[in-house]
């Protein structure tokens, strides 16, 4: 998909509009059911690819797809494919389906030309990211 909008998101008047395109590591502690620490990698390609890794001590996922801007601060996330399709649930005592995750609405806020907050409008919560 060839993306005319993709390069860039709009952000309030007299600050100085930031690309997204690159690579952004978000370190992210999940406290439910117990502390996790995760570190998300976003990829936005200036075609509108889109691509997440999110890795931790014991599990890692990807997510791949594309993106677009809706303008201002929005953004549109698409997930084509998805990793792991399949996980080992105890109370089952046996494996069951990974669904899609859900495609996205989220908001881009940049503190700096390398710095952002990446909020997720879908299904709530926040991450700070530092583009790599």
């Amino acid at each position: 998909m060839l993306c005319a909008v993709c390069g860039s998101v709009a952000v309030p008047a007299g600050a100085q509009s930031r690309s997204l395109v690159g690579t952004w590591r978000c370190p992210v502690m999940i406290r439910s059911p117990y502390p996790l620490a995760v570190t998300s990698s976003l990829i936005f390609g200036s075609r509108g690819q889109f691509s997440e890794l999110d890795q931790s001590a014991v599990a890692t996922s990807r997510e791949v797809g594309t993106w677009r801007s809706l303008g201002g601060n929005t953004i549109r996330i698409v997930i084509d494919d998805w990793d792991p399709k399949q996980m080992y649930n105890v109370a089952e005592r046996g494996y069951v389906p990974v669904r899609k995750p859900p495609n996205s609405i989220d908001q881009v806020i940049f503190g700096s030309a390398s710095t952002m907050t990446f909020h997720d409008t879908t299904l709530g919560g926040s991450m700070n990211c530092r583009r790599s």
